[in-house]
């Protein structure tokens, strides 16, 4: 991934970074707001990317590595808050630095939204943004002061310089990959479905999560159908993975990649569509909810990488012993966290918080689905692999929403035994994970350089 060239010149303290009512002075809140959280945002969002203000943002955070004008500018503000008494008010320069950056008007959001927006939302709305950057925030909302402006401003340039998405291939040529599931304690049925595949040099693996809650037909046949796609599109998946092995350059390997992926949630989509057609050929009332599923699926060569995204299921990338979303969660609370951002109408009660799964809204063939779908089936994600990348593919039942129990996976991972294969590491996470919560269903891939 690249990040925009755009710049424009820096402009004065107290203008664009500066709270504080007289120029020069050091940025801080103004007098009378309670909580440096929810100030307003320093510099009002800009027109989109190829709008009216194309020549009006800097190059994103990742453009620190080849603008160091960017960082001095950042480090000068961080000496003005090291200079600053600890009691002043509106002291917080990581809170200063996510409102400089953010393209939104953070003051919108609760402690809570913000929180939410700062765990994910940098993958899609934010994607210039690194990933490892949401721990070193959450860390700081969570009560974590850092030692200085400075020391977290060091940390924030290590982790862009380290991010996935700009650092180049470190040789992994292969990869292992283990699957667990495991039904959990109080789920009477397993919903979820794990499956992977390795073809020459080419590595599949997809996780999916039938919704429990449906009228026509059930979650977990939902995640049987999905099984049963795969079983009889083996073939044409498998001629679509030699493909994927021959000799291609990196941007033709990754656009076919994701065509591949795409194609298989397309006959997943309609082997669905037509079940649930079969099932109910009359019009769906209100009271009635299709079978669905949740699905995340990854193709890796080498050290390129490809995830696509569907429902609550994710992706992450554990690294330097960092956990980092690499996916974003299709649901009601982040698409009306979104809502609020943009001043726009939230989404609606819909009885289910999962907004974008197959079987999409599009091209039903007359089903009328009642969870609202939001842009397309997939987003996908792309990532560059090096030899301490490990991969966490999980359902839902494995991803903590709140901070503590989300450090307590990153533990969990911290602590597989050296040597283990893939398979062991991901039995490891399984029964820690199951210990921890077995209300839902669990089901991983664990996947690292063989």
């Amino acid at each position: 991934m690249t990040t925009s060239s755009r710049e424009s010149s820096p402009p004065s303290p107290g203008v664009e970074v500066c709270l504080a009512t007289e120029p020069g002075s050091p940025p801080g809140a103004p007098e009378d707001q309670e909580d440096e959280y929810f100030t307003p945002t320093p510099v009002p969002p800009e027109a989109p990317a190829g709008g009216a203000g194309e020549n009006s943002r800097r190059p994103g955070p990742l453009a620190w590595i080849l603008d160091p004008a960017l960082f001095l500018e950042l480090a000068s503000y961080a000496d003005l808050y090291d200079a600053r008494p600890p009691s002043g008010p509106g002291t917080s320069f990581p809170m200063f630095c996510l409102r400089r950056f953010a393209p939104y008007p953070l003051h919108r959001l609760s402690r809570d939204q913000l929180l939410l927006f700062v765990d994910n939302l940098w993958t899609h709305l934010m994607p210039e943004i690194p990933w490892s950057w949401s721990q070193l925030f959450l860390a700081h909302l969570s009560g974590e002061s850092p030692t200085s402006a400075r020391w977290f401003l060091d940390r924030l340039v290590d982790s862009a310089r380290r991010d996935p998405r700009v650092t180049r291939p470190q040789g992994v040529s292969r990869w292992d990959v283990g699957a667990a599931a495991e039904r959990g304690c109080q789920k009477p049925v397993q919903e979820d479905f794990v499956f992977f595949r390795s073809h020459a040099r080419v590595w599949f693996c997809m996780v999916s999560d039938g919704v429990s809650r449906a009228t026509i037909g059930s979650g977990q046949e939902a995640s049987a159908l999905v099984e049963r796609t795969l079983q009889e599109r083996m073939p044409e998946l498998e001629r679509a993975l030699d493909q994927l092995s021959g000799d291609l350059p990196e941007h033709v390997w990754r656009a076919r990649a994701q065509r591949t992926l795409d194609q298989l949630g397309q006959w997943i989509n309609a082997e669905l569509i037509g079940e649930i057609r079969r099932r109910h050929p009359g019009p769906i009332g209100p009271d009635e909810d299709v079978m669905s599923v949740t699905s995340t699926m990854v193709l890796l060569r080498d050290s390129w990488c490809v995830v696509a995204q569907c429902g609550d299921s994710g992706a992450f990338l554990y690294q330097d012993g960092l956990l980092m979303p690499v996916t974003q969660e299709h649901s009601v609370r982040y698409a009306n966290l979104l809502c609020c951002l943009l001043g726009q109408s939230p989404i609606g009660r819909t009885g289910h918080g999962v907004t974008r799964l197959l079987p999409n809204a599009a091209d039903t063939s007359g089903v009328q689905v009642l969870i609202p779908a939001i842009g397309s089936l997939f987003t996908y994600t792309h990532l560059h692999l090096s030899k301490t990348s490990r991969l966490l593919v999980s359902t839902d039942g494995l991803i903590p929403f709140d901070l503590p129990h989300r450090v307590m996976l990153t533990q969990f991972l911290r602590r597989i035994p050296n040597g283990s294969t893939a398979a062991e590491g991901a039995d490891w996470i399984l029964g820690c994970a199951a210990r921890q919560n077995c209300d839902d269903n669990l089901g991983l891939c664990w996947i690292v350089p063989a």
